[in-house]
């Protein structure tokens, strides 16, 4: 878990730790990276380590979550978004944030992404489908298809290596819904 206060000294120094940890990543495996090697790299203590992480994929965590907390930023920017709009900025926020998407596939840490998408649910339903009624069970189940389908358009993109367009990810997104559900 990370704990990172909301004051410009502790923004600072996750800022320097999360570049540390890709500044190791590019020499090294995540899974050989050490809290020395990242202290090393970014010229934070490792008790200011310990003070906003608990781990090194918390590192990644955080990073993810300010991703999301884009997302959501710039989807509330836009009045009467729709499905297609909303799928087209999700997936044009994460391309800027590629390197991220790579760093947790590298680290084997994919439940990253699900449990940062999962806190942003009542979020993204309110944004996205606040006319839409279900019920507790319903959304549970719902969005975690939709998570699923998520996860996996990004990182085939990233296995793939191929530089598609936001629209493109979109696009593969609502035909894999189509095939499922022809009507």
């Amino acid at each position: 878990m990370f704990h990172i206060k909301p004051d410009k000294r502790s923004q600072s120094s996750a800022a320097l730790i999360t570049k540390g940890l890709f500044t190791c990543m590019q020499q090294k495996p995540f899974s050989a990276i050490t809290i020395t090697d990242v202290q090393k790299a970014s010229t934070v203590g490792r008790a200011t380590f310990y003070r906003l992480f608990d781990s090194l994929p918390d590192v990644l965590a955080y990073e993810c979550d300010k991703v999301f907390a884009q997302i959501v930023a710039r989807q509330k920017q836009v009045p009467d978004l729709t499905d297609i709009e909303a799928q087209r900025l999700f997936f044009a926020t994460w391309q800027e944030h590629s390197f991220l998407l790579r760093a947790i596939m590298d680290s084997n840490h994919l439940e990253l992404l699900y449990g940062t998408y999962r806190k942003y649910i009542p979020v993204l339903k309110e944004i996205l489908s606040p006319n839409i009624s279900l019920s507790e069970e319903e959304t549970d189940y719902a969005a975690g298809f939709v998570i699923a389908g998520v996860v996996s358009i990004l990182t085939t993109w990233v296995r793939r290596g191929e530089p598609k367009a936001p629209e493109d990810l979109a696009g593969f997104f609502r035909r894999a819904i189509e095939i499922i559900n022809p009507t």
